[in-house]
């Protein structure tokens, strides 16, 4: 025969792990649902400022092109520094890139292949 204590820290043990995951799985969608509502709300105080005509900045990127060389060396060339338009919001919104992630993220590489000759 079986103990029934046996069977009794069975059951605790199980609803213990149901529990767990309902209780992570409804941390999931809160944090799921906050993320969505700050995403909302970003893209309605951007669309405020596209509509007072002060949704979008420039930021001046300098783009690199890095050449392979033979010697497993890369050599960096600079093309030319252009304006680049940005969103003023947290995300990416109408295409661009938000402006704090630009400023940051300044220089844009760009790698020229080898053409092997076969």
């Amino acid at each position: 025969m079986t103990d029934p204590k046996c069977g009794g820290k069975r059951a605790i043990r199980r609803m213990s792990i149901r529990i767990r995951k309902r209780l992570i799985g409804d941390a999931l969608m809160l944090l799921l649902a906050a993320a969505l509502l700050l995403w909302l709300a970003d893209w309605a105080i951007w669309r405020v400022r596209v509509w007072r005509g002060g949704g979008y900045d420039t930021v001046q990127v300098t783009q690199l092109l890095l050449t392979p060389l033979k010697n497993h060396r890369v050599n960096a060339d600079e093309q030319s520094t252009n304006a680049q338009s940005c969103a003023r919001a947290l995300f990416p919104h109408g295409g661009n890139d938000p402006c704090w992630w630009l400023r940051r993220h300044a220089t844009q590489w760009q790698s020229a292949a080898l053409i092997s000759r076969d």
